[in-house]
């Protein structure tokens, strides 16, 4: 299965990617800075309100693991409808 897991360097998101690797899938980190990728994994570098259509399409499944700031627990939502609007269809 080839996954996309957004967030991959954050905390739960290196366990993601961990656990999809050990059961042999192929991961795309999707991230907003390709240097903090420490697994040997595809990386697609490019902020989360950012992501297109094109960006997720070839994908079985997409992970969402983004994670706001302290203070900034709104950027969900936002986040949340910009992936709904991206993946429709």
């Amino acid at each position: 299965m080839n996954i996309g897991i957004i967030g991959a360097t954050g905390k739960a998101g290196q366990l993601i990617v961990q656990e999809a690797i050990e059961r042999g899938h192929d991961v795309t980190a999707i991230v907003r800075n390709a240097a903090k990728v420490t697994a040997d994994v595809t990386i697609l570098e490019r902020d989360v309100l950012a992501l297109t259509k094109d960006d997720l399409n070839g994908f079985d499944a997409i992970v969402n693991a983004f994670n706001a700031a302290p203070g900034e627990e709104t950027k969900h939502i936002e986040v949340g409808r910009h992936l709904i609007n991206v993946l429709a269809g």
